[in-house]
């Protein structure tokens, strides 16, 4: 499984609008890896940092990094080449951070954790593509 920011942050926020949703998906999902990109990390850190500050932050990251469903993941460069050629190609308005977790999901064949329809909608699009 790959874990979108958006799965994460819900996930670790009781007044996110999806806190119950990714509780039962994680749950759901005990044991299984979920895989969580190092971009995804980078962000899940930063939103948390500013909505909720620095020591909430590190609280995540220590429960995150204890945890053993969870695995990061760096993306190398040849993985980063194809996602680049992704973006010249598609020209989708979404982040380097979106493109790299529909890239994953559907290299890797893996199910994706993510309430952003974005992505989703941009997978449905282009799987056969990437």
């Amino acid at each position: 499984m790959i874990a979108d920011s958006s799965f994460l942050i819900a996930l670790f926020m009781e007044e996110d609008e999806h806190y119950n949703k990714a509780c039962e998906e994680f749950f759901n999902c005990k044991n299984q890896k979920i895989l969580i990109p190092d971009r995804v990390l980078e962000e899940v850190f930063t939103v948390f940092t500013y909505k909720r500050g620095i020591i909430f932050a590190i609280a995540v990251l220590e429960k995150i990094n204890q945890n053993q469903c969870f695995v990061f993941y760096n993306i190398d460069l040849i993985e980063q080449k194809r996602i680049f050629q992704i973006i010249k190609e598609t020209k989708t308005r979404m982040s380097f951070i979106d493109y790299c977790i529909a890239y994953l999901t559907v290299s890797r064949s893996e199910s994706l954790l993510c309430y952003d329809q974005g992505i989703k909608n941009f997978i449905k699009k282009y799987k056969s593509f990437i």
